[in-house]
């Protein structure tokens, strides 16, 4: 089995991120109240994929790799990633983080992938004598 480049990773989030972004309009459209309007126009992307698209009867539970060892977990060896869109991270000349990079003269938005796990695919740290 070839390994997923980080390319391919992205063009499947996106589409990941498309279908997230049809699921919070139809819910959206479904709302009976402003109180469930507001909840749901709250939700950010990764707040629909993880609720709406990763989240079954065996995930309930995502963190990142370092989020699960802090909770005294560690990721399953061979586990796979669900996939998110991560914070920017760039700094620019003054030393001050920045969410736009510039492309052809022309500034977009830039958003790296992470990567979190479930609880189905973590198991407890075990403890040394």
């Amino acid at each position: 089995m070839e390994k997923e480049t980080i390319q391919e990773k992205r063009l499947r989030l996106r589409a990941l991120s498309a279908e997230a972004k049809d699921i919070k309009e139809a819910l959206l459209n479904e709302c009976e109240t402003p109180e469930e309007s507001l909840k749901i126009s709250a939700m950010r992307i990764n707040d629909v994929l993880i609720e709406k698209i990763y989240k079954d009867e065996t995930h309930q539970e995502f963190r990142s790799f370092k989020g699960w060892l802090k909770e005294g977990f560690c990721v399953k060896k061979g586990e796979k990633a669900f996939l998110v869109w991560g914070r920017p991270k760039q700094e620019n000349k003054d030393g001050e983080l920045k969410s736009v990079i510039e492309v052809d003269g022309e500034d977009h938005n830039f958003f790296p992938i992470s990567f979190v796990f479930s609880n189905a695919q973590v198991k407890p740290l075990e403890q040394k004598d």
